[in-house]
């Protein structure tokens, strides 16, 4: 699907020529008043597409922050140190994506840095970003996009008209009756103001990723203790056979070369932490993975 094409009946939306909108077409042929508040409504309309891009592209470095919060909670209180190597695969799952979340805030708030929304040019025309496009598509098919997404019969927007039919039942998608709203909240939390909030989500995306490195490396020396599986569930000492010591093998070996990384975050009690589980780690594998192999062999 292209912006600027004619009415599609295929897919049952309109797609709106760009040119109607974006001063392509002349003016000259109505009268003064109506040309200068034309120009006016093209100029407010320009602004607010820029701010309703980099309101999404905010939104979504926020909302990949909290997803990942929720998502770690949830590991937390389903976690078994007796069975670990399902709760390491979680882990680093989210743990790589709070990494790439933090990046992408970085990004972000750097560049709101100036204040100032900057007007497309053509000379940034080549830069626009993913959210750009994602609200002219919006406002070229006025917001039918999000109906044609949802209404493809593939997995991907079954699951996408799904999710968004739960916000809107459990009200948790954005009060339509943002006028009840008290103004000094609006100051505080509730009116988006460009770049405003991003620099409370690097703090919460920063502590959410330390309070992660401190909860695996106490869960790992709990799992340790419990035997990392090593041994039957039953705890009558009977080892494993070699497959299964291979996972544990390839897990301590990631753990390990994550120790790696959160040890050069300079942080003194977490590389404490870190010291005392390498030497629990290396006693383990001489003194359980070892014996596997030996009575194996």
């Amino acid at each position: 699907m292209v912006l600027g094409k004619p009415p599609n009946a295929a897919v049952g939306i309109t797609i709106h020529d760009k040119k109607w909108t974006d001063g392509s077409v002349s003016l000259e042929s109505v009268s003064k008043d109506l040309k200068k508040l034309g120009k006016e409504a093209m100029q407010r309309k320009a602004i607010a597409s820029i701010a309703a891009a980099e309101a999404l592209e905010e939104a979504t470095a926020t909302e990949s922050i909290i997803r990942a919060l929720s998502m770690f909670s949830e590991l937390c209180a389903s976690s078994k140190a007796e069975n670990p190597l399902p709760t390491i695969d979680q882990f680093f799952s989210i743990y790589e994506g709070v990494s790439k979340s933090i990046l992408v805030a970085e990004a972000v708030s750097s560049g709101r840095s100036s204040g100032l929304l900057l007007l497309p040019t053509d000379a940034n025309a080549a830069a626009q970003s993913k959210f750009t496009l994602w609200v002219e598509a919006a406002l070229a098919t006025d917001v039918e996009i999000v109906s044609f997404l949802t209404n493809q019969g593939t997995e991907v927007s079954s699951t996408l008209h799904k999710s968004l039919l739960k916000q809107q039942r459990s009200g948790s998608a954005i009060p339509s009756k943002a006028t009840n709203i008290p103004c000094s909240d609006m100051r505080n939390n509730s009116a988006w103001s460009r770049g405003h909030g991003m620099r409370e989500t690097l703090e919460l995306a920063t502590k959410l990723q330390d309070e992660m490195q401190f909860w695996l490396v106490q869960f790992i020396e709990d799992s340790l203790d419990a035997g990392f599986k090593v041994f039957s569930g039953e705890g009558r000492g009977v080892a494993l056979d070699c497959t299964s010591v291979t996972a544990v093998l390839s897990h301590l070996k990631r753990i390990n070369d994550w120790l790696d990384q959160a040890a050069s975050k300079r942080n003194e009690i977490l590389g404490e932490k870190i010291e005392r589980l390498r030497r629990k780690i290396y006693g383990f594998v001489i003194q359980h993975v070892g014996t596997t192999f030996d009575n194996s062999a």
